[in-house]
């Protein structure tokens, strides 16, 4: 009975393929970024290059490197600062397809990270 309870709890999760993977890749966003290094470099050496930067590993890799960068706390943004290397911005444009200028302050930098955690989850 508490299976079908459960079934009855999450079948939004059950019929919904799409809300499903959505819940994963939100849940892989609370992982610390080592576990992200790990699968990014096996998605690397088991694929080429060309193919495996859009693994959604990758791009929770380059999204710790734009928090970093930013002085982004995962999912806090209140101290951002507008400084992004010009190497991350450019892998940021070709990982999430983006033809946007570089962040040169605050409130574009909180706009592009919003925009990259949307994405991916």
């Amino acid at each position: 009975m508490a299976k079908l309870c459960n079934i009855i709890k999450y079948k939004e999760y059950v019929y919904d393929r799409a809300t499903f993977e959505h819940h994963g890749k939100t849940v892989l966003l609370m992982k610390d970024m080592e576990h992200f290094k790990e699968k990014s470099k096996d998605m690397m050496s088991n694929s080429y290059k060309e193919y495996g930067i859009h693994y959604v590993f990758s791009k929770i890799e380059l999204l710790g490197i734009y928090e970093k960068e930013t002085k982004i706390k995962r999912f806090n943004y209140d101290d951002a600062k507008p400084k992004v290397t010009d190497a991350t911005c450019n892998m940021i444009l070709k990982l999430f397809r983006k033809s946007t200028k570089k962040p040169d302050n605050k409130s574009y930098v909180i706009k592009e990270y919003v925009g990259m955690v949307n994405n991916i989850a």
